[in-house]
């Protein structure tokens, strides 16, 4: 009889660490969320940076040809990480969805490059540079869009780390996350975004990371709290 106790007890130890590990899954999705959100950001912070001490129309064409290579290399690294994350089916469309709207802005950029590469050169015969310009501005709304729809992703991927068992109350009131994990997804989106995320006008990559962070801030019970 005690070997059998001692044998349901075994079994019931190993089915929480599997539940932990499918949490830590989710959670390890959220922040390569929030990670990717952060590269984004700190390329857009370099890149503004650099075309702000660009003092020439080639320098300016030279610096995008230079940001959209090094952004292409960054979102590259980011498709693999996502690709070896091992999350909950109920995770895995948004992180396919991150996945493919990187891979977009990456065949963008490459038309941006294109572009900015024929006009480096300066004028040839039988470039069309004003159909050029309007390539390109439509490219960068389209670059937009895609940003947008990331940003709303923030939702997504805190949503999946909402326990949605009832409390004895009957309400949904935890996450499936630690106090320590929510201390710390908080700590690494203050620590890469910090004062931008108080701009009124902040764009789409730090939208994301304020409505991640607005997500956690809400009054929901993490897993080690009581229910």
């Amino acid at each position: 009889m005690r070997s059998r106790r001692w044998t349901v007890g075994i079994l019931l130890v190993l089915l929480c660490q599997l539940c932990n590990a499918a949490d830590l899954s989710n959670y390890s999705a959220a922040v390569a969320y929030v990670r990717s959100l952060a590269t984004m950001h700190d390329l857009q912070v370099d890149g503004k940076m650099e075309f702000s001490n660009s003092r020439s129309s080639t320098s300016q064409l030279m610096t995008s040809v230079r940001m959209s290579t090094k952004a292409n290399l960054e979102m590259r690294a980011m498709i693999a990480g996502f690709e070896q994350l091992e999350v909950s089916d109920h995770a895995k469309p948004f992180v396919r969805g991150l996945a493919d709207f990187y891979q977009q802005k990456i065949e963008l950029n490459d038309a941006l490059k294109e572009i900015a590469s024929q006009m480096l050169g300066g004028p040839k015969p039988g470039v069309d540079y004003g159909k050029l310009m309007a390539s390109s501005a439509e490219i960068t709304a389209t670059m937009d869009q895609i940003d947008e729809q990331i940003f709303k992703l923030a939702n997504a991927f805190f949503a999946v780390m909402i326990d949605m068992r009832p409390d004895k109350e009957g309400h949904v009131s935890h996450l499936k996350i630690t106090r320590a994990q929510r201390k710390e997804l908080l700590g690494l989106i203050e620590s890469r975004f910090g004062a931008s995320l108080k701009d009124k006008a902040r764009n789409w990559t730090v939208s994301g990371a304020w409505l991640m962070r607005a997500n956690l801030q809400k009054e929901f019970k993490t897993s080690d709290e009581a229910w």
